[in-house]
């Protein structure tokens, strides 16, 4: 996403919500967890599930919550979304 036109604009916030073992996280999985990743990024533990709560229905991963960091306001939720898909809600969202 980062490569794209569009990435000097977007801020990536991965939530961690289950360890390996799929039990709630904590702190002490956040290395492991960033160890997996292709390019390092914000990370933040969810292990209550807040994020859940914005899921009305059963979803698939990935899980992509568009947040206006202006306004903090939630603008767009998109569940496992076909690339090019996920690219044009980026752009509308970026535009408006």
């Amino acid at each position: 996403m980062f490569a794209l036109d569009i990435g000097a604009r977007l801020t990536l916030v991965d939530l961690l919500v289950a360890n390996d073992d799929n039990v709630p996280a904590t702190i002490a999985d956040l290395p492991s967890y960033r160890a997996k990743m292709d390019t390092p990024h914000t990370i933040a533990l969810d292990a209550q599930f807040e994020i859940g709560k914005a899921m009305l229905s059963p979803r698939s991963l990935p899980f992509f919550v568009l947040i206006d960091r202006r306004t903090m306001t939630l603008r767009n939720i998109l569940s496992d979304p076909d690339p090019d898909l996920l690219y044009l809600r980026l752009h509308q969202e970026l535009i408006s």
